[in-house]
C-alpha cells in the first residue's frame, strides 16, 4: 500500500511495510540514529513531500531516496525502518469497514466479532455514500460490503471503487447465492464472497484475516523479485528518449528498454527479439505510431501497445484505441512518472486478455466436449431405450452401472434393481458360465457371439438361450475400467434351429431310404433281365436264322436296352442329386461324341422314320469331359426329339465352335413346348400334358440328367420353342479346349494290345438258377469251362477243389454274401491272385468302391452284356475297376 497520508500513532507507522529492507514511509526515519540527522531529514522530507504531492507510489519514494544518500546511510535507514515499521499480518489488529444496510445484521456481526474476534476493529456504516466518505478519510485493512445497501447496491459501489483506483481487499456478503452475482463481484476485484447462510458469522473472521494476510504479503513482495520486462521504445525526439531512459534506469530496474528511432526498425526487432510491450511516440518517423500499430497487428504480433503523444488529439486517441492500443498517454507535466504504472497496467491487461482468451477457448472447448458428451449420452440413452437387444455396462467388480429395459426383462428384474448389484447376485444360475468369459474380456480380449443357456428370474425352471457379445470398456488413458454387454435372446430361434436340424436329419434319412430303395429296385429289376439277355444272345447265335426271328430278336434287344437305360437314368439322377457321381475327365473331340450318340439313338430315330440332318466342323472340336456322360447327354436329347416329333419329322444336329465355347444344337419339328412348361422343362419328373395312352412314355428325368451332367462339365443348356406344334431347340454349351492344351492332355506311350481270348476255368456263383444256366451255356459256347454254385458256402467248397481261373460272383447271395465270399476265396491257397468279377444289380459308386475293397477286380452291372463279360475275362486282373 502506498503511504499517502499520516496516521502514525505512538511513534509507529500504521501504513509502513518493509519491502525486503526498503523504506516505505518517510516518517519512519524520525527516530533512527543517523550520522547527519538534520540534513538527512530536510532533504528527505522535501523530496518525499514533493513526490507524495504528485501521488507517486511507495516504490518511487524508495528509489528516489536511494539516489539521494550514500549507500551506508541507506542501509542503516532500511534496517531501522524494517525493525520499526514491519507488522505481523496475523497478530496486528485489523481495521474493518463494514457497509451493512440491515441494522439487525450489523449489530449481530458487531457482537459476534467482539466475542470471538477481538483483533478485528469493526466500524459499521449504513449506506454506500458514507462508505465512500470513510474510505477517503481513513485507512482500513479490509472492506466488508453488503450486496444490498439502501442507496446503492454492492456492485455499483465496487465499480466506483475500481474507477477510483482504490487498493483495498474487499469481501462481499449477501443474502443470496446467485452464481452470476459471484462472477460479477469477483470480476470487479472482490477477494471473496460469503453468503449469509448458516454459521457464516463464525467463519467470517477467519476469511477476513486470510484475505488481509494475502493482500499484505502481495504488497510486501520486494521490487527486485519482480519479473523483468522487455520494452521496445520507439521515439524520434532525442530529448524524450534521454529523459525516459534516465528515469527508467533510476526508478524501474525491472524494465529493460530497447530504443529505436523509426517504426521500420521496430518491426525488424519485433521479428528478431521477443518483447513484452511496445511504447511508441505518435510522431515517430516514417509511418508513425498508428502505422506501426497497424503493421504489428497485420504481422500477427501478440503484445500490448502504448502510445505517447504531445498533442492530446482526441481523434488520434480514438483511432489508437480502435486499433488496439492499451494506453494513450498525453505528455503533460510529470507524465514520465506515470509510464511505469501505465506499462504495468497494459501488460497486466494484456496478460489478463490472453488468460481470458485461453479461458474462453478452454470454456468453448469444454462446452463443445460437454455438448458432445451430452449428445453421446443422449444417443446412448436412446439406443439403450429403443434397442431390441439387452445392453448393460458394468465395472471391474462385475457390478451393473447401466442397464436397459430389454436386459432387465431378460433377467426378470427392474432396471433399477440391477444398479450396484453384481452379475452373480442378479443371475446366479448362469454366473459360473459367465465368469471365465468376463475374465478374458477384462484382460482385453473381446468375446463375440457367445452362446449362453440357462435360467433367469424371468422364466424360472425354463431353459432359455441367448447370444451375447462382450467388449472391454476403456477410459481416456486406455485403461480397462469395465465391460459392455450386448445380449439377444434366441430361444425361439434355437427351437427353430433344433426343429430344422431334426427336419434335415429326417430329410437325410428319407434320401438315404430313397437311395436304398432305388438301388434295391434296380437290383431286383436287373436280375430278371440278366437271364433274358443271356437267352437272347443264345437265340441270336444258335436259334433260327430267318427274317421273322431276326425281327423278333431286334425287338427284344431294343426293349431290354430301353429297360436298362431307364434303370441307369433313375440311378444317375439319384447319384447326381446326392453329389455322388464321378467323372472320368479327358480331352474329347465333339465329333466323336456326335458319332457315338447318333449310333446309340439311331434305332429310335429310324423306327419313327425321322430324317436326321447333321452338321459337323471340318476340324476337331475339343472339350474336356467324360465321354460316356456326354454321349448320354446327346442320346437323351436325340431320344427326346424323336419321341416328341410326329413320324416322318426332321431332327437337326450340329456341333459348332463359338469363341471359347463348343456348341451342340439339337432341333426338331415336333410338338414344341408350351410357354407354361418352358421354365420348368429341366426339372425332375416334368412332362408335358399327356394322353391316357402315354404314347411318348418316359419318366421325365432325361432332361434333368442333361442339365446336371452339363453343369458338372462347367457348361450350360438352354431350350427355345416358339410354342406348341412349332418344334423346339436345345443348345448345350461346353468350355472349349485350345489345341495346345489338347496335345498336353493326350495320353502318351504305346497302346497295349488286348490279350488273346483263351479258354478259362470259370466258377459262376448266382442264386438265380435261370440266370446262372443261361450265362453258363453262353460261356461254354465261347470255349470256357464253367462250374455253377448257388450260394457262398458252396462257392468256397468248389473253389478249393475246382481251382478256377476266374470267379463270376453275384453280391446278393443267401447266407454268405458276395463280399464275404470274395474275401474268403482270396484266402484259399492258390487263389490269392484269381480273377474275381462282381455280377450284380447294384451299380452305384458306393457299391463299386465296396466291391473293390472286398477284393473284386471288376464290377459288372446286370443285365451283363456277353461281349463285355468275354472281354473282361480275356483282360484278366486290371489296375482299375471296369464298369
Amino acid at each position: 500500500m502506498a503511504c499517502l497520508r499520516g496516521g502514525h500513532r505512538g511513534g509507529t507507522c500504521d501504513n509502513a511495510i518493509s519491502d525486503g529492507g526498503s523504506i516505505t514511509c518517510w516518517q519512519a526515519l524520525r527516530w533512527p540514529p543517523a550520522p547527519r540527522p538534520v540534513r538527512f531529514r530536510k532533504r528527505w522530507a522535501r523530496a518525499t513531500t514533493r513526490r507524495l504531492s504528485r501521488n507517486f507510489a511507495r516504490r518511487d519514494c524508495q528509489r528516489l531516496l536511494s539516489r539521494k544518500f550514500r549507500s551506508e546511510s541507506r542501509a542503516r535507514c532500511r534496517i531501522y525502518a524494517a525493525q520499526r515499521c514491519r507488522r505481523d499480518p496475523v497478530t496486528t489488529p485489523i481495521r474493518v469497514l463494514y457497509a451493512e444496510g440491515d441494522a439487525t445484521v450489523a449489530e449481530q456481526t458487531k457482537l459476534a466479532f467482539a466475542a470471538h474476534a477481538p483483533d478485528l476493529q469493526l466500524e459499521i456504516v449504513g449506506t454506500g455514500r458514507t462508505c465512500l466518505v470513510r474510505l477517503a478519510e481513513t485507512n482500513y485493512d479490509v472492506l466488508l460490503l453488503d450486496s444490498d445497501l439502501p442507496d446503492m447496491d454492492g456492485v455499483d459501489l465496487l465499480k466506483r471503487l475500481a474507477d477510483a483506483g482504490t487498493s483495498l481487499p474487499i469481501v462481499m456478503v449477501t443474502a443470496t447465492g446467485d452464481e452470476a452475482l459471484v462472477v460479477q463481484v469477483i470480476g470487479l476485484g472482490a477477494c471473496d464472497y460469503v453468503p449469509k447462510q448458516g454459521a457464516y458469522l463464525e467463519r467470517l473472521p477467519g476469511i477476513l484475516r486470510s484475505v488481509v494476510a494475502e493482500f499484505r504479503t502481495a504488497q510486501d513482495r520486494p521490487v527486485a523479485g519482480r519479473q523483468q520486462r522487455r520494452i521496445l521504445y520507439v521515439a524520434s525526439d532525442s530529448t524524450d528518449r534521454d529523459l525516459t531512459l534516465k528515469y527508467f534506469d533510476e526508478a524501474t530496474p525491472h524494465f529493460t528498454l530497447e530504443v529505436v528511432r523509426s517504426a521500420s526498425r521496430a518491426l525488424e526487432l519485433l521479428q528478431q527479439t521477443p518483447f513484452d510491450l511496445v511504447l511508441a511516440d505518435l510522431d515517430t518517423q516514417a509511418m508513425g505510431a498508428l502505422g506501426l500499430l497497424r503493421e504489428v497487428k497485420h504481422h500477427g504480433f501478440l503484445l500490448p501497445f502504448v502510445i505517447l503523444t504531445s498533442g492530446g488529439d482526441e481523434k488520434s486517441a480514438v483511432a489508437a484505441l480502435k486499433l488496439g492500443a492499451y494506453e494513450y498517454i498525453v505528455k503533460r507535466r510529470n507524465y514520465i512518472a506515470q509510464l511505469p504504472y501505465a506499462i504495468d497496467h497494459a501488460i497486466s491487461r494484456f496478460q489478463l486478455v490472453q488468460v481470458n482468451r485461453r479461458l474462453h477457448e478452454e470454456l468453448q472447448k469444454r462446452e463443445r466436449l460437454q455438448q458432445t458428451m451430452a449428445e453421446s449420452l443422449a444417443l446412448l440413452d436412446t439406443l439403450q431405450k429403443h434397442a431390441p437387444i439387452g445392453i448393460a455396462f458394468m465395472d471391474r467388480n462385475y457390478r451393473f452401472q447401466r442397464v436397459n429395459d430389454e436386459l432387465a426383462a431378460i433377467n426378470g428384474l427392474p432396471a433399477s434393481a440391477h444398479l450396484g448389484r453384481t452379475v452373480a447376485e442378479v443371475v446366479p444360475a448362469i454366473w459360473p458360465k459367465l465368469e471365465p468369459v468376463y475374465r478374458r474380456v477384462l484382460a482385453g480380449e473381446p468375446a463375440l457371439n457367445v452362446e449362453i443357456s440357462g435360467e433367469t428370474l424371468a422364466h424360472v425352471g425354463v431353459e432359455r438361450h441367448w447370444v451375447a457379445s462382450y467388449y472391454p470398456v476403456r477410459n481416456p488413458n486406455h485403461e480397462i475400467v469395465g465391460l459392455g454387454i450386448f445380449v439377444s435372446e434366441v430361444t425361439e430361434r434355437k427351437k427353430a434351429e433344433i426343429a430344422l436340424r431334426e427336419q434335415a436329419a429326417a430329410l437325410v434319412e428319407t434320401a438315404r431310404q430313397k437311395d436304398e430303395f432305388i438301388a434295391m429296385l434296380s437290383h431286383e429289376l436287373r436280375n430278371p433281365l440278366a437271364p433274358v439277355r443271356s437267352a437272347l444272345e443264345l437265340l441270336r447265335r444258335f436259334g433260327p436264322q430267318n427274317a421273322i426271328a431276326a425281327s423278333t430278336f431286334d425287338v427284344m434287344e431294343r426293349q431290354i436296352k430301353h429297360m436298362v437305360r431307364l434303370l441307369d437314368d433313375l440311378l444317375d439322377v439319384s447319384r447326381i442329386t446326392s453329389g455322388r457321381i464321378r467323372l472320368n475327365m479327358q480331352v474329347i473331340d465333339m465329333r466323336q461324341i456326335v458319332g457315338e450318340g447318333i449310333e446309340s439313338a439311331r434305332s429310335v430315330i429310324d423306327r419313327r422314320r425321322h430324317r436326321l440332318e447333321t452338321v459337323l466342323p471340318p476340324e476337331p472340336l475339343f472339350v474336356r469331359g467324360d465321354a460316356t456322360r456326354l454321349v448320354q447327354v446327346l442320346v437323351n436329347l436325340l431320344n427326346n426329339a424323336a419321341k416328341y416329333t410326329p413320324e416322318g419329322g426332321t431332327i437337326s444336329l450340329a456341333a459348332t465352335a463359338d469363341g471359347a465355347q463348343a456348341l451342340l444344337r439339337v432341333a426338331d419339328t415336333g410338338a414344341g413346348i408350351s410357354p407354361r412348361l418352358l421354365p420348368r422343362v429341366f426339372d425332375l419328373f416334368t412332362q408335358d400334358d399327356r394322353t391316357l395312352d402315354r404314347a411318348q412314355g418316359g419318366l421325365g428325368i432325361g432332361l434333368t440328367l442333361v442339365r446336371r451332367i452339363t453343369e458338372l462339365h462347367g457348361g450350360t443348356v438352354d431350350v427355345h420353342s416358339p410354342g406348341r406344334g412349332q418344334g423346339s431347340e436345345f443348345v448345350v454349351r461346353l468350355p472349349r479346349v485350345v489345341p495346345d492344351a489338347v496335345v498336353a492332355a493326350l495320353p502318351s506311350g504305346n497302346v497295349t494290345a488286348p490279350s488273346p481270348r483263351t479258354p478259362k476255368r470259370c466258377l459262376l456263383v448266382e442264386d438265380n438258377m435261370d440266370a446262372a444256366q443261361m450265362l453258363q451255356i453262353a460261356l461254354e459256347l465261347e470255349g470256357h469251362k464253367v462250374s455253377l454254385a448257388f450260394d457262398g458256402d458252396q462257392a468256397l467248397a468248389m473253389a478249393t477243389t475246382f481251382q478256377p481261373d476266374a470267379v463270376i460272383l453275384d453280391l446278393g447271395l443267401p447266407r454268405l454274401n458276395g463280399y464275404d465270399t470274395a474275401r474268403a476265396i482270396r484266402q484259399v491257397p492258390g487263389l490269392e491272385n484269381v480273377l474275381i468279377i462282381a455280377a450284380t444289380g447294384y451299380g452305384q459308386q458306393a457299391d463299386r468302391e465296396r466291391s473293390r475293397a472286398a477284393g473284386f477286380d471288376h464290377h459288372l452291372v446286370k443285365p451283363i452284356d456277353l461281349n463285355t463279360l468275354i472281354a473282361t475275362l480275356a483282360a484278366g486282373r486290371p489296375n482299375r475297376v471296369i464298369g
